[in-house]
């Protein structure tokens, strides 16, 4: 459960469903409360010429609030975060670059996903 002391965030998550007749990912679109989204800030440009990027991190565990458009809750079994899915944060719009489960002795803890 994610610690009431730690600042958590509100965000959209746009779950991939398919792809519609056009050829365009089709989603459902959930909203999240009681979130947690880190940000590991790159240290710039390497001496060999390479840039290292902000890499950010979405937590979504047992205390987080998981619902639809209709109001219904989405318990964290339910939910199976893909990486076609996409997040709407402050604004900005990140896609789904990893997800890892992560459990423990009483089965599914959280998902750790990475976003670029």
């Amino acid at each position: 459960m994610i610690s009431d002391n730690i600042l958590t965030h509100s965000a959209t998550y746009h779950l991939s469903t398919g792809v519609d007749r056009n050829g365009k990912q089709t989603y459902q679109v959930l909203e999240m409360a009681r979130v947690r989204i880190t940000v590991d800030l790159g240290s710039g440009r390497k001496t060999e010429g390479i840039n290292t990027s902000d890499k950010m991190r979405l937590y979504v565990g047992e205390g987080s609030m998981i619902q639809t458009k209709d109001g219904d809750e989405i318990s964290l079994e339910e939910f199976k975060p893909t990486l076609n899915d996409k997040l709407v944060f402050l604004g900005r719009e990140f896609f789904v670059e990893s997800v890892t489960p992560a459990y423990d002795r009483f089965g599914l803890h959280h998902y750790e996903v990475g976003l670029r």
